[in-house]
């Protein structure tokens, strides 16, 4: 038995007194957080809550692909975050019985392509619209996604070929944040027509003015609940229900997100200083 399952039993067995144990009697919990501001801003609005419920928190950063497999093995015991039923759903039935859901940190997140406000909506309202001739002649053909194990550029890849983008020049192509930011900045100053791989919450959607177009077909998938998520065993063993209550008591939103996104990538606070100013904020209401 390791020490790490031999703490989180403990905690198990005894929370009936969870309320008389002292800091210094409470685990380390091991955080992964995906390595994106806006996840990083809700890890670390995680991490904060936990340690003013008394615990010791070792917060390490990675891709999705790193997160969820170390979570799996066992190497982290909570991750921020997963997206269900559908953003994440490929990753999280892979995991299997290794993961549980332990509370949901806010809801409405979602993948979509969107265009700058000023490409007319009756002339694109849909990814179906980027074949026609006109509107195929102005868009940029280059659609930039980000790292190839993010779910926004393989399922861009697989919407190429399902509305059938390719026969009209348009191909997708993955690569980094700055690309993929310093792309879309050059396109809106210009003024130039391009379409985007993009999220909600992410801050480049409220500074860019990018509008979603429809997606017919349901390639992208549905609204989702941005779920924390604790390897198992022990699963939720590791928090006590006051824990648990303290986190949902935060009642984060899309927009809170937004807000802290925009924070760290265009005021450069840091992902922990936007969390902190947000709990402050916070509490204070």
């Amino acid at each position: 038995m390791t020490a790490w399952y031999r703490s989180a039993l403990m905690v198990m067995l005894g929370s009936a007194l969870c309320g008389s144990l002292g800091a210094a009697e409470r685990p380390t919990l091991r955080l992964g957080v995906i390595d994106e501001s806006f996840y990083e801003a809700v890890g670390n609005v995680v991490a904060q809550t936990l340690e003013a419920q008394g615990y010791r928190i070792d917060l390490s950063r990675g891709s999705h692909t790193e997160v969820y497999a170390a979570l799996g093995r066992g190497d982290i015991d909570l991750a921020v975050a997963f997206w269900l039923p559908d953003g994440h759903a490929t990753q999280w039935k892979a995991l299997g019985t290794t993961v549980t859901e332990v509370v949901t940190l806010y809801e409405g997140a979602r993948f979509f392509w969107g265009v700058p406000n000023y490409v007319p909506a009756r002339e694109v309202s849909s990814i179906s619209d980027l074949r026609k001739p006109a509107v195929a002649a102005r868009m940029d053909h280059t659609i930039h996604g980000l790292a190839p194990d993010a779910t926004i550029t393989f399922q861009s890849i697989v919407a190429i070929d399902r509305y059938q983008l390719r026969e009209a020049g348009y191909h997708v192509v993955p690569g980094s944040f700055p690309v993929w930011t310093s792309n879309l900045r050059q396109a809106v100053a210009a003024k130039r027509w391009v379409v985007v791989p993009t999220w909600t919450p992410n801050w480049i959607v409220r500074e860019y003015g990018l509008r979603p177009i429809s997606d017919p077909q349901d390639l992208l998938g549905g609204v989702n609940r941005v779920v924390l998520a604790a390897h198992s065993p022990p699963g939720t063993a590791a928090l006590g229900a006051a824990d648990i209550g303290a986190i949902r008591s935060l009642k984060m939103t899309l927009d809170d997100v937004i807000d802290m996104d925009l924070a760290v990538n265009k005021n450069g606070l840091s992902p922990d200083k936007a969390a902190r100013r947000w709990l402050e904020t916070h509490s204070a209401h």
